[in-house]
């Protein structure tokens, strides 16, 4: 290989060098910016994740309250499943109900285990929209609510668990009671902790 080759190849493999090493510079700043949109995604899907999962699912009905029983007092619990409604008493599924159209849309099962208690449960959900079952309603919904206590026909009392935040659980509350329920006469809702006498006051209607 003479001078004028070797010249030519060294020109060549200078070029090359260049040329890949702008490559390979362009390819580090492209696989950078890309782990960095996929990061603040990432951490925005968490944040969007966290936030709804302080929300209620309005899009599902649940009742919870309470229902005397030859066996004692039992909790129930009433969750729509499509057509039917799941019924668990004291967080055992017992069966199914439904409103049945060839009996004028009266409440049926096929669960004989829920036969004594048919009447009981579809009154207690008749009332659902009522300020009678408006505590169980609400108790379907949060399930950060440990208890509720009307102290007055204008007022109800609503305990939630020591470890919600009262704050987050307020702002939310207050924003979608106009989805849930709406009543003719003005209800104030006294929102506090467990063991606190620290309360929010929440005005429906």
């Amino acid at each position: 290989m003479n001078n004028s080759e070797i010249e030519d190849y060294s020109k060549q493999v200078i070029k090359f060098s260049k040329k890949n090493s702008s490559l390979l510079v362009l390819s580090a700043i492209l696989g950078f910016s890309l782990t960095a949109l996929l990061l603040i995604k990432k951490r925005k899907n968490r944040s969007t994740s966290a936030l709804k999962s302080n929300e209620p699912d309005l899009s599902q009905e649940r009742y919870i309250f309470n229902m005397i029983t030859d066996e004692g007092k039992k909790k129930v619990l009433v969750a729509s499943n499509g057509n039917v409604y799941d019924v668990e008493l004291n967080d055992e599924l017992v069966g199914q109900i439904w409103q049945d159209p060839e009996i004028g849309e009266q409440w049926n099962t096929d669960d004989e285990a829920l036969v004594p208690f048919l009447h009981d449960l579809t009154r207690e959900l008749s009332n659902a929209f009522s300020r009678k079952g408006f505590p169980s309603l609400l108790k379907g919904i949060y399930p950060e609510i440990v208890k509720t206590d009307w102290k007055s026909t204008e007022t109800l009392e609503i305990s939630i668990l020591d470890t919600a935040d009262l704050e987050v659980f307020t702002a939310f509350l207050k924003d979608e009671l106009p989805n849930i329920v709406e009543f003719k006469s003005h209800i104030d809702l006294l929102v506090k902790k467990e063991n606190e006498a620290y309360f929010t006051i929440i005005g429906v209607n």
